[in-house]
């Protein structure tokens, strides 16, 4: 359910350090602090804040919070209270005191309180292109091999457009790399969100950054060559376009980019998109998506999610997420694929017995003028 001010925060902050402990001791550190923090005077400032918000993701207050305080912390510099435990390269977790986080929160500056009240965490990680790049991979779209047209359902920054200029870090368990397209011959990069950031703007940019937890530094050099990547994209003809559009709307925006690439397969995408969604946003667009798919001929689109796995914490971190396929089928008929388990933060892929090879021959690619099948 949709939660406004604080209420339930101290539960949610709870949750969300059990989830960052391993990740950004000092992030874990500074949400300990800020359950007891927040019951006094900065909690009712906090409140003020988001007094006309509503916030529907799990975590998503707690990591909006810890993205704002990072983001004071490096804009204000080494003179900040915080910036030894939050805002510093290495952060030290020790430096983080409940008296520094009151000082901050109980009087908080214009800069905190619009980060607070306008803005939304969301890491954008390159990695998580993996969603895209091996089943184009597997359709035979590596090295030019067959246009693909793109689409990136919730797009933070649209830095997933890009990934294919970007080193390849996935592995399989045994050490394998998983084959991912590279040399793709793109008609089209289309990144669609309500609120997309602009990387190419120094705020944006600072703000992508103080989304990525504390200490992190392999997210945050992924995330620098992602921001470097997509704005030397931007002269190229193929560069990546940003449409503001409400998700649930997305399938229609979708059959104008399929309009546009005629010959061309079309991968849509999202990466840890659900959370975002209310139910029946959730439900609309996956019936969209699904609607989408039926209008096209068999191996000709294809949509991808890269969603948190049902009882994610008691699989593990390097299996939280779960990577899924759907397509058409040569009957007509829409198939699901569940091609591997991975991190949220993907590297080491563990894949599904047989689903890269059942995806593939979802996608191979239709004969010249072979109808479409009966939806």
């Amino acid at each position: 359910m949709p939660r406004t001010g604080i209420d339930g925060l101290a539960e949610e902050l709870s949750r969300a350090r059990a989830a960052m402990r391993a990740r950004s001791p000092a992030d874990a550190r500074a949400l300990e602090l800020l359950v007891d923090v927040l019951a006094g005077r900065a909690g009712r400032a906090l409140a003020a804040a988001w007094d006309e918000r509503r916030f529907q993701g799990p975590c998503e207050r707690a990591g909006l919070l810890l993205a704002a305080l990072r983001a004071e912390a490096r804009a204000a510099g080494p003179g900040h209270p915080l910036w030894p435990g939050l805002g510093a390269e290495t952060p030290r977790p020790a430096a983080l005191d409940a008296a520094a986080l009151e000082a901050v929160l109980a009087r908080p500056d214009d800069r905190l309180v619009d980060a607070l009240a306008r803005r939304s965490a969301r890491e954008e990680d390159p990695a998580r292109a993996i969603a895209w790049r091996w089943p184009a991979a597997l359709a035979g779209a590596g090295g030019g091999g067959r246009p693909v047209a793109l689409a990136e359902l919730g797009s933070v920054a649209g830095l997933g457009l890009v990934a294919d200029d970007l080193a390849a870090p996935w592995t399989f368990p045994d050490g394998g790399p998983v084959p991912v397209a590279a040399g793709v011959r793109a008609v089209g990069r289309l990144g669609l969100d309500p609120a997309p950031l602009d990387a190419a703007r120094d705020e944006d940019a600072a703000w992508l950054r103080a989304c990525v937890p504390a200490g992190d530094r392999a997210a945050m050099a992924r995330l620098d060559a992602a921001i470097a990547a997509l704005r030397a994209a931007r002269p190229r003809p193929d560069a990546p376009v940003l449409t503001p559009v409400a998700l649930a709307s997305a399938p229609e925006r979708l059959a104008l980019l399929s309009a546009t690439a005629p010959g061309a397969l079309v991968i849509a995408w999202q990466a840890l998109l659900r959370p975002r969604l209310g139910r029946e946003e959730r439900a609309e667009l996956h019936a969209g998506m699904r609607a989408w798919l039926a209008t096209h001929r068999p191996g000709s689109a294809l949509w991808v999610e890269l969603e948190r796995a049902p009882g994610a914490h008691a699989l593990g971190p390097g299996r939280a997420a779960l990577l899924t396929a759907h397509a058409r089928a040569p009957d007509g008929g829409l198939r699901s694929v569940r091609l591997a388990r991975c991190a949220l933060e993907p590297s080491v892929v563990v894949p599904e017995p047989g689903a890269a090879d059942a995806l593939a021959a979802l996608l191979a690619a239709p004969a010249a003028g072979t109808a479409a099948a009966a939806p």
